[in-house]
């Protein structure tokens, strides 16, 4: 071990020597924020022919192999800035050219009507992640968040909006590489909402390291604003959308505005939710053990109300200190009614039973806020920081319905009608510290701690009319310790990361009405990860990622009390453990000027997932509840490509097939499933773009139990939208749309339980046949500043029904 261990010493003393010339540098703003994918190029002093030409990395910094040594010059650009020039010399006495730190200052000249013939990448691969650059993005001024999704490889938006990365809603949404909860929720709607121009860029990280949280999810979608803070001024914008399935149009605004080193970013929104896309039937059949089917047929029609909000500022105290404070949060209400009639069947085919369940006035409100402030010292060595974060988040969500059964044939029903309240309140306070710093010109280490405190708590009510009452009360605490370390290094075209993160965890729960007996648990994880990128060529890259995450259960997968029906019961258990998972990924980049791909394996497996667990009970009682008696593990072979054979056209396909294999006590089930989508983009005369678009999406397994199908017709979507541009500097744009044009106004998908204590369907049919939309947005002012973020800030993405 001891000769070992020398032999690792030698190595690394000797990797700085591995190749002989190199020049590394870091490219900033004029106040120091790091620039990220800046181009930058060599040439030799006497050529006016570069020997090479890249991009930096996130953090502006890029580290250069050079082939023999000389005289060469250096040339940095970024759009909206000046390009700086820097000769450097690299000899076999001092074969590392290290630069430091090169600013950009705001391009001078403004010139007027430039044709750009170029184009500019839209997808960025990195060592764990892939970024989608959605400033760059020509359709950004009046799509959706929603809308740029669908065009960023390895996400997916199924037709009722759901959003999937790599095929799984297991992932988690950060804005500016912190989570944030508000979209977490309901990304679908959020998403709908908020305009695409307030995001620069969208990364898909699917192999978060020791830095990033031990309570991952299989992927992070991370929306990341603007970072560039150079001018005075005020910048707006103001919009609106319609579309035909839900008549009422929502309305958002954006401003940012800066004064001397303070800047300020408000935005808010609101959106009715009605009409077509919130009414629908679901038809269901389900056979016993004993050979009795139960029929049912549920019509629902809701409606709602979503508004959201954030506001972000920054205070650049010095040229060495930031302090950034924020807050976002939305508010949600939502109405349901429907009228569900079901009947029970012997073996023979005789109704034995039925009865009319008819819920008038359900409710779901949901608030959710947040705070934060991030303090950030940096120091006079290029990209070395510490930062010191506190986030305080709190959530409330109360939910209401009276079921009512009437028509009740063939069973003894002790009550007329449930009414039924839920109330649930989460507190969370988070503090953090990160410091991060390069040496060597190519080694990078990160450490950080960690302190989390959670406070959750519920009541449920029950009011059977003609029975009875019953209330359960049920509090859980949660105190989380974390420490982490990484390090990485680039070793000419080779970078290697590896960190390690630990976790204890100390869980406790408590029924203050003395209805349970209370329980605590403490939790000791070792988290490990790893990554290799090689660049192969200036145009390929070939990347490994090993990755450790643990998921721990949220109240509403723990809390205990049984919401009783008819029919089935459901509740949570509160002994429920964290489950680990390991996930590894291959992954090949092409990036050439008109066309970039990646091309992706991977594999994932959970050996104590927290899963479904559905039994059977007296008169055939559906039984539902959770446990970590599940494996789940999947196989995922998946493409992103963009080409653009001229000027004016763009050609996007993302597509991905996966095996997922998941088991539930003896229960196993595994299935193929497929998506794909494809989008022609084209700039034509007169400001004119339009842009032609199909998706389709196959069978999901849901569990070890069931699955969903969809027939092929009713899984192709398509449409086609035009927008154009008027007044001076096109600071006013419409859209308009028309989605599935032809085919069935009404579209059906059909979950289907083959295995269990019982088989059966339910077939759930939705109006998203021909929609049309028209979007439009107004920009006023002229700044082009966005509030500065802090290198590193807080990341909380453990729960698993945390706001259920």
């Amino acid at each position: 071990m001891r000769n070992l261990f020398i032999t690792l010493l030698s190595f690394l003393a000797f990797v700085p020597c591995i190749h002989a010339y190199e020049v590394t540098a870091t490219a900033t703003d004029s106040l120091g924020a790091p620039l990220p994918y800046a181009t930058y190029a060599l040439f030799p002093a006497s050529d006016a022919n570069a020997v090479v030409k890249a991009v930096t990395d996130l953090d502006g910094r890029f580290s250069q192999q050079l082939d023999s040594a000389g005289t060469y010059r250096l040339e940095i650009s970024y759009v909206g800035m000046a390009t700086v020039e820097r000769p450097f010399e690299v000899t076999d006495a001092a074969p590392v050219a290290d630069l430091g730190t090169v600013r950009l200052a705001e391009a001078s000249n403004v010139l007027a009507d430039v044709t750009v013939t170029a184009q500019r990448p839209l997808v960025v691969k990195e060592i764990d992640r892939l970024g989608y650059d959605v400033a760059a993005d020509p359709l950004r001024p009046t799509s959706s968040v929603s809308d740029v999704l669908r065009r960023v490889p390895m996400v997916s938006v199924d037709p009722d909006g759901t959003i999937k990365v790599n095929g799984s809603t297991d992932f988690k949404i950060y804005k500016d590489g912190r989570p944030n909860t508000s979209m977490s929720k309901n990304a679908k709607e959020l998403f709908r909402a908020l305009p695409a121009s307030t995001v620069k860029r969208i990364e898909v990280i699917t192999d978060p390291g020791a830095d990033f949280d031990a309570e991952g999810t299989a992927a992070i979608l991370n929306i990341v604003t603007d970072r560039t803070t150079t001018v005075k001024g005020v910048l707006g914008s103001v919009g609106t959308q319609m579309a035909s399935d839900n008549p009422v149009p929502g309305v958002n605004t954006y401003v940012t505005t800066q004064i001397s080193d303070f800047t300020l970013s408000f935005y808010t929104g609101y959106h009715h939710l009605q009409g077509r896309s919130y009414e629908g039937t679901s038809e269901s059949e389900s056979t016993f053990a004993d050979g009795a089917v139960r029929r049912s047929v549920d019509d629902y029609n809701n409606k709602g109300d979503l508004g959201y909000f954030g506001l972000e500022s920054s205070w650049q105290i010095d040229t060495l200190r930031l302090v950034n404070v924020s807050g976002d949060g939305y508010i949600y209400g939502f109405n349901t009614s429907n009228t569900a009639f079901t009947s029970t069947a012997d073996v023979l085919g005789n109704i034995v039973n039925s009865l009319t369940a008819r819920q008038p006035d359900g409710f779901l409100g949901y608030t959710d806020a947040n705070f934060k402030i991030d303090y950030q010292r940096s120091t006079h060595r290029p990209q070395e920081f510490f930062t010191l974060s506190y986030l305080l988040s709190h959530t409330n969500q109360e939910t209401s319905s009276t079921r009512l059964y009437t028509d009740v044939e063939g069973m003894s029903l002790p009550y007329t009608g449930i009414r039924s309240d839920f109330e649930l309140d989460f507190y969370e306070h988070t503090l953090q510290a990160d410091w991060a710093r390069p040496f060597g010109g190519i080694h990078k280490i990160n450490v950080g701690l960690k302190g989390i405190a959670r406070y959750n708590n519920s009541t449920n009510n029950f009011d059977y009319e003609g029975l009875g009452a019953e209330a359960l009360r049920f509090n859980h605490v949660t105190g989380i310790g974390a420490a982490y370390g990484q390090y990485a290094v680039q070793l000419g075209r080779v970078s290697l990361r590896a960190g390690l993160r630990y976790e204890l965890a100390r869980l406790k729960a408590t029924y203050p009405d003395g209805d349970g007996k209370p329980f605590a648990a403490t939790l000791s994880d070792p988290v490990p990860s790893a990554a290799a990128s090689w660049q192969m060529s200036d145009a390929s890259s070939l990347s490994f990622n090993y990755a450790t995450s643990i998921r721990r259960p949220g109240i509403s997968y723990l809390n205990p009390a049984v919401d009783l029906g008819p029919y089935s019961q459901s509740y949570g258990n509160p002994d429920l453990e964290s489950a680990v998972r390991r996930s590894s990924k291959l992954t090949y980049s092409l990036m050439k000027p008109k066309f970039n791909g990646q091309f992706s394996a991977s594999y994932d497996f959970t050996n104590n997932a927290i899963t479904d667990v559905k039994t059977v009970g007296e008169n055939n009682i559906k039984i539902s509840t959770y446990g970590n008696s599940g494996r789940n593990a999947g196989l995922t072979l998946s493409t992103s490509m963009q080409w653009s054979p001229t000027a004016t056209t763009t050609l996007i396909v993302n597509g991905s097939v996966s095996r997922r294999e998941m088991e539930s006590m003896q229960y196993s089930l595994s299935r193929w499933s497929q998506q794909g989508y494809l989008q022609v983009h084209q700039r034509l005369p007169w400001k004119l773009s339009a842009r032609i678009y199909g998706s389709y999406y196959g069978s999901d397994l849901l569990d070890a139990y069931s699955y969903t199908e969809m027939p092929v017709v009713e899984s192709i979507h398509y449409g086609l939208a035009l927008q154009r541009n008027f007044l001076k500097a096109d600071r006013l744009s419409v859209s308009v749309s028309l989605n599935n044009p032809f085919g069935p106004t009404y579209r059906k998908y059909t979950v289907r339980t083959v295995q269990g204590e019982y088989t059966g369907y339910t077939t759930h049919t939705v109006n998203r046949g021909f929609t049309a939309g028209l979007y439009v947005s107004y920009r006023f002012g002229d700044l082009q500043a966005a509030v500065k973020k802090a290198a590193s800030t807080i990341t909380n993405d453990d729960l698993d029904g945390r706001k259920k």
